[in-house]
């Protein structure tokens, strides 16, 4: 008879991290509902693609709507360094005074703005644009007598500082994007001038931004209607194919172990075979449900958000692009660790099952031998190793996460 409490290692050596074999048995029972799988497959990509999207969403309405970020450029002092800008950014230059123009700060290079910066041609105030066309029709006429009754807090825009727009494309993988050339604003007014008027008629000024923000809203919470359906769709659709296929492993598994010998029950106890039908059973269940679909989702999001970082950023983007081999280095090696833990923590954990079964099983002859306090030793020395483990793998755990 094996000892109750102990173990063997063959758990713990002399296996491959990722068995291909093993792995093809395994899709054998999920091969019956492959459509499920494929359904769940595509309803995460389309549930990845929208929590990409939704930040560049809460982006929008800020930089658009919410804080524009637009500067007033002065360039009385530096002739020719407003016709090099004129040259490149004129079609999205506003002109409001004699050699005075306001521009998207998110248009401009980053290496021109601090070139002006530099010769303090910028005006160290943000400015925010009115464009009187797109504020709702009934609200019009009401805002336009607001603005012309505080004239001197805004500024009339006169035209654009030219006809060309060359800013450097936005580059992405699949296509370069140009910044489209702004709508053309009837007034500007800094946010320092904007302070001095009332909330209420500030409301019927900013009628166009709060339409946008409200058409954002709109959106933003379809969205999160979508992804509620589609995660409901997802988790259902996996844990279907996932309990439908353990089920039949366990009816295998239960089958093959009533056509063995009795040798093989003399060398294993029953707490290791129960642990092998119920939690190793429920943890290729978790891989099914939870793994695999953190793993599509994680590799979805960070294509995601690698594509819009290189949009938004080419230089940021290739540092952190360079990070990356560190970091799969780093979680190599944290997850052999934790796969380690992981099968010490399921070798204690038969342990005490066996340890637990044979007890119960055996309580009469314990009492009758008064070997309670034996019994109850024993299973506190398995119980205190199963704990060892178990918080091996919380550690080793936490550093992986």
């Amino acid at each position: 008879m094996p000892r109750l409490d102990y173990i063997s290692d063959e758990d713990l050596k002399g296996q491959k991290i990722y068995d291909a074999k093993l792995v093809k048995r395994l899709l054998r029972y999920a091969k019956p509902y492959i459509w499920l799988m494929v359904l769940a497959f595509f309803v995460l990509i389309a549930s990845s693609a929208i929590n990409v999207y939704l930040p560049t969403l809460d982006r929008k309405a800020i930089d658009e709507y919410i804080v524009l970020n637009y500067q007033l450029f002065d360039f009385s002092a530096h002739d020719t360094l407003a016709k090099r800008y004129i040259d490149k950014y004129g079609a999205a230059m506003f002109v409001v005074g004699r050699d005075s123009f306001v521009i998207d700060g998110n248009l401009i290079d980053p290496a021109d703005m601090k070139l002006a910066q530099r010769l303090k041609v910028v005006v160290p105030m943000k400015f925010m644009t009115i464009d009187t066309l797109k504020i709702p029709p009934q609200l019009r006429d009401t805002a336009i007598s607001i603005i012309k009754s505080y004239g001197s807090l805004f500024l009339r825009v006169l035209g654009r500082g030219g006809e060309k727009f060359t800013a450097p494309p936005k580059k992405s993988i699949f296509m370069r994007q140009t910044p489209r050339k702004p709508r053309l604003p009837q007034y500007i007014i800094s946010y320092k001038n904007l302070s001095k008027i009332p909330p209420a008629e500030i409301k019927l000024i900013r009628a166009q931004h709060i339409s946008g923000i409200v058409r954002i809203a709109i959106l933003y919470f379809v969205l999160l209607i979508g992804l509620l359906i589609l995660n409901f769709v997802q988790i259902f659709t996996l844990n279907l194919v996932a309990q439908k296929s353990m089920h039949g492993i366990r009816v295998d598994l239960f089958s093959h172990i009533q056509k063995l010998s009795l040798k093989f029950f003399d060398s294993n106890p029953i707490g290791k075979i129960v642990t092998r039908l119920t939690n190793d059973i429920n943890a290729l269940s978790e891989m099914f449900t939870s793994v695999a679909v953190a793993l599509i989702r994680d590799i979805i999001v960070l294509i995601g958000v690698g594509i819009i970082l290189y949009m938004m950023n080419r230089n940021l983007s290739l540092i952190v692009f360079a990070l990356l081999p560190v970091v799969t280095l780093i979680m190599a090696i944290l997850r052999g660790k934790l796969r380690d833990a992981f099968r010490w923590m399921r070798r204690e954990l038969a342990a005490l099952n066996a340890r637990l079964s044979e007890d119960f099983g055996g309580v009469r002859i314990i009492q009758a031998f008064t070997q309670e306090r034996r019994a109850i030793e024993r299973f506190d020395e398995v119980n205190k190793r199963y704990f060892k483990a178990t918080m091996r793998v919380l550690f080793v755990n936490a550093l992986f996460y």
